[in-house]
């Protein structure tokens, strides 16, 4: 008679014989037997969360054998080459995807996205428009957060039927039509982060449905602004590019926000100071000034308020002769540790 005796090795103990292995001889055991890649598997679970598309590249061999084992664990993909090898393994093994962020040339050669049906964030930057993509969004449908540059205002009908979106960003639009906020606002009644850079931003002949409550962050770009609506519960105001260069009364409109924004980024604009004054509980100020515009008398304004309102103040300059006349102020005026010059080009 042949007795059997089973014996069951805790999952606690099997993961030790993985620890102080190097990563070759983890892979070895792990392919040696079915229990071990499951070990293996649960092992690495940290590891593997995120999955950077360049490492896979480097270390195709590696990874061509990792991520059968491991791929249920992968829960973010990232990746900012145009071209990467064995992405049916990606499609077939990573199960359970919940970001995707991308900065290629287009889609054409990344086909898992739109089968990666439990993704939740998608952030695409592409090298140039992809008609593609907007189809593409359609079959995702546990979407909360879109990410998007650049983008055509033409297909802005196909993002509206994301209803579920919590975050939109769209960046470097074509400026090929307006861009109407009241229509993106009524469509999107959890949205709580809204980034747009357009051409133009109107409101149209549509009224506001609903108090855009959710709305905590808004970030506008745009040459030219028709209508901008308020939102009671924003946090986050910043106005970006040549905005303030547009005809709009962008005093008032931040105004209309004194009793809750608390991060404010703006350009120069004629009574700035008023606008900034009248932020109750603001506690940081960015302010984006032009060479011509960097008197030491505005730039003393500015540092006065964000004293008396205990805000820190960044100052965003442009060139070099921007940056030496901020320098200069910001040394000359005594007890100015809450604020700093940055540069950008």
């Amino acid at each position: 008679m042949i007795i059997i005796i089973k014996i069951v090795i805790p999952l606690e103990f099997t993961e030790r014989l993985f620890e102080g292995l190097s990563h070759d001889h983890q892979l070895h055991l792990a392919l040696s037997n079915p229990v071990y890649a499951h070990v293996f598997a649960n092992y690495c679970k940290q590891k593997y969360t995120t999955l950077d598309l360049d490492k896979f590249e480097h270390e195709a061999q590696y990874l061509s054998h990792i991520i059968p084992i491991c791929g249920s664990s992968v829960e973010e993909i990232t990746g900012d080459s145009c071209r990467y090898s064995n992405l049916e393994l990606i499609q077939q093994h990573c199960t359970n995807v919940k970001s995707i962020t991308l900065a290629v040339g287009n889609l054409s050669h990344y086909t898992f996205v739109q089968n990666m049906k439990s993704i939740t964030t998608l952030n695409l930057f592409l090298h140039y428009d992809d008609p593609a993509i907007y189809d593409v969004l359609q079959e995702l449908p546990l979407l909360t957060a879109l990410l998007l540059t650049p983008f055509s205002e033409t297909y802005i009908d196909k993002i509206l039927r994301l209803v579920d979106l919590e975050m939109l960003c769209l960046g470097y639009g074509k400026k090929e039509c307006p861009l109407n906020i009241i229509q993106i606002c009524n469509t999107f009644k959890k949205l709580s982060f809204l980034v747009i850079q357009t051409g133009e931003i109107t409101g149209g002949t549509l009224i506001q449905t609903h108090s855009y409550s959710t709305l905590r962050m808004v970030s506008l770009s745009a040459d030219k602004v028709a209508h901008l609506p308020s939102f009671p519960k924003a946090i986050f105001l910043s106005i970006g590019g040549d905005s303030f260069r547009a005809k709009y009364d962008w005093n008032s409109w931040i105004m209309k926000h004194a009793n809750t924004v608390l991060a404010l980024e703006i350009g120069t604009t004629k009574n700035a100071i008023v606008a900034i004054e009248s932020c109750k509980a603001l506690r940081a100020l960015k302010v984006l000034i032009w060479s011509a515009e960097a008197s030491e008398g505005y730039l003393s304004s500015l540092l006065e308020v964000a004293r008396r309102k205990g805000c820190s103040l960044e100052l965003v300059v442009n060139c070099l002769l921007g940056y030496l006349t901020v320098s200069k102020v910001l040394k000359d005026t005594p007890n100015t540790d809450f604020a700093w010059v940055t540069m950008t080009c």
